[in-house]
């Protein structure tokens, strides 16, 4: 009974302790400080204000205070365009060899054999393009998406397949490009420009296939659908090159595009590459293949040789590399001796043969004043981009300078019929015979020392001769000034050309040949003035198109066309007697 009391007494103080300590420990601590009245009464200013406080930066404004931002978030939207290539016209811009090629000017003029077009990184090079107008127009940067490249050309059914017509479309092929191939059968162009039309039409007539087309070309002939595409509320730009584009088609007046042209010359970086294909081939130029192949012609009766014979004399031939032969750099770098040739319509004639055999006929070159290079028309020469006032063309990477013999065999090309036959008779020798039988007597009068080293920048022609001589005699400044106001295009820059052609026309009745028009020039001592500023005859007219028209034979099998003086009466035909008619003349 002791031992169960003292337990109850035990656990009676033990919860008295309990119970007493938190008051004990309560007792021990310090007690709070007090603070101040009035900030116990104010909020924390740490809620209340925390950037007055602690923030260097103005308050915030208020929301219709904010400006608009500077440069709005781009649109989502793309702007969907298709591109569409004239690629007739493509073609002959491109290796058509046309006066002032800026390819030629900058690659050489052999740059086809050196160089290739990247064609896949057109659609890129012309959507960066447009974007960049629409950002300086607009201020919205817009992402613009070429959705399709599609192209029209055409070609001859026996076109040899290594051409560069024929690997410049594969090759668009391999770039994904959807590529329209017409089959001719003669030089005129088979409803390329017609269809490459109904094509636009009909994507701007589709809802939502495009909002822009894009057209490469520079022919004048498309601004019709250009303006009725725009019409359709779609937008059109053009994308062409300086040297080949119609002047129409930049005019404002025109309303044929909504944005300023995309000039293919100024992306060259981006469109030109190295043909790797031929990385460490060091063949020979187009300067130095033409005279083994023409004077080898030259000597073969008829002036004609069969394909395995001119392969025989180009194997005996050393290359630039004596290791090769000539034959063997011509395949590495053209492909093969029938391409090469086929490159060079107004020099060779090809004609096939049983099996692979074909033969080669060495043709008489055509006049100057007819040699007329238009893209439209589609005849390219030799010897432009490869002349250029008696010489050969810029240099290429690697390409040496011409010898001395050489430079004198292309000069003799480059002259006219009559002044070949000036300076035969001024030296006593024979002057009668074709053209290519004068360059040879004169190339080898000059390798037996009868013709002296001034037959390079000599030109013949008698009275005309000492004339030209007192012109080079005030310098270059006065040709590079007239080059500059042609370009301007005003009509008194070269009035004495167009007093020239006009008077012609008049004492013809208003219409002439081509062929008569330069003659005449010729006559007069005005049409190398006219190259000179204008390439051409065709050019020039084109350019005066408000004084001549141009009126281009139906079936284009040849250069020849015929030139009209508008505002002149048509030449009268014998009629039946009629009734008199009453004819009002404007005074």
């Amino acid at each position: 009974m002791a031992r169960r009391g003292s337990r109850h007494a035990a656990a009676a103080s033990l919860a008295r302790w309990l119970l007493l300590l938190p008051a004990s420990l309560a007792l021990r601590l310090p007690p709070p400080p007090t603070a101040p009245p009035a900030l116990r009464a104010a909020p924390s200013p740490r809620l209340a204000a925390p950037l007055a406080l602690h923030s260097p930066l103005p308050p915030p404004p208020a929301p219709s205070d904010v400006p608009p931002p500077l440069h709005p978030p781009p649109s989502t939207w793309p702007v969907r365009t298709m591109v569409f290539i004239d690629g007739t016209w493509l073609y002959y811009s491109l290796y058509g060899r046309r006066p002032g090629c800026p390819l030629s000017k900058r690659f050489g003029s052999d740059w086809s054999y050196k160089y290739r077009i990247a064609f896949e990184q057109l659609p890129a090079m012309i959507a960066a393009a447009l974007s960049r107008q629409l950002l300086a127009h607009s201020a919205v940067p817009r992402f613009v998406e070429v959705v399709r490249t599609i192209v029209f050309t055409s070609a001859r059914a026996d076109t040899y397949v290594h051409s560069h017509r024929l690997r410049m479309f594969a090759q668009m092929e391999e770039a994904n490009y959807e590529v329209h191939m017409r089959t001719t059968t003669g030089t005129q162009e088979k409803c390329v420009d017609i269809a490459l039309a109904v094509e636009m039409m009909h994507y701007a007539s589709i809802e939502g296939a495009c909002d822009c087309s894009v057209l490469v070309t520079g022919d004048k002939d498309f601004i019709p659908v250009m303006s009725r595409i725009r019409q359709k509320g779609k937008r059109v730009a053009l994308c062409s090159m300086r040297n080949c584009c119609s002047r129409d088609l930049i005019e404002p007046s025109s309303h044929a595009r909504d944005f300023h042209p995309i000039w293919l010359e100024d992306a060259l970086d981006q469109l030109v590459l190295p043909n790797t294909r031929l990385s460490g081939v060091d063949g020979l130029s187009v300067s130095q293949l033409m005279p083994l192949i023409v004077s080898y012609l030259s000597s073969q009766p008829a002036k004609s040789a069969s394909s395995r014979d001119i392969g025989r004399y180009l194997q005996t031939q050393p290359g630039k590399n004596e290791a090769k032969s000539a034959l063997e750099t011509l395949k590495q770098r053209h492909f093969s001796l029938r391409a090469f040739l086929l490159e060079y319509p107004a020099w060779f004639e090809v004609n096939k043969q049983d099996g692979f055999e074909f033969s080669v006929r060495l043709l008489e070159e055509e006049a100057e004043d007819e040699r007329l290079i238009d893209a439209k028309i589609g005849r390219a020469t030799a010897l432009d981009g490869l002349l250029e006032e008696g010489g050969g063309g810029p240099l290429g990477a690697g390409e040496e300078e011409l010898s001395e013999g050489e430079a004198l065999w292309l000069t003799l090309r480059s002259r006219t019929v009559a002044q070949l036959r000036d300076e035969l008779r001024a030296r006593g020798l024979p002057h009668t015979g074709r053209k290519s039988e004068l360059v040879e007597r004169l190339h080898a009068a000059a390798g037996a020392g009868e013709v002296d080293g001034e037959l390079l920048g000599r030109k013949a022609g008698g009275e005309e001769e000492e004339e030209e001589e007192e012109e080079e005699e005030e310098g270059e400044e006065e040709e590079e000034e007239g080059e500059e106001e042609a370009a301007r295009g005003g009509v008194d820059d070269d009035h004495e050309l167009i007093v020239a052609v006009r008077e012609y026309l008049k004492n013809a009745g208003g219409v002439a040949s081509s062929r008569d028009v330069g003659r005449h020039l010729a006559a007069l001592g005005q049409l190398q003035r006219l190259k000179k500023l204008y390439s051409g005859l065709f050019h020039f007219l084109q350019h005066h198109h408000q004084l001549f028209r141009i009126e281009l034979p139906e079936d284009r099998s040849t250069l020849e066309y015929r030139v009209h003086l508008k505002g002149a009466a048509p030449p009268r035909r014998a009629a039946p007697a009629a009734p008199p008619v009453s004819v009002r003349t404007e005074g």
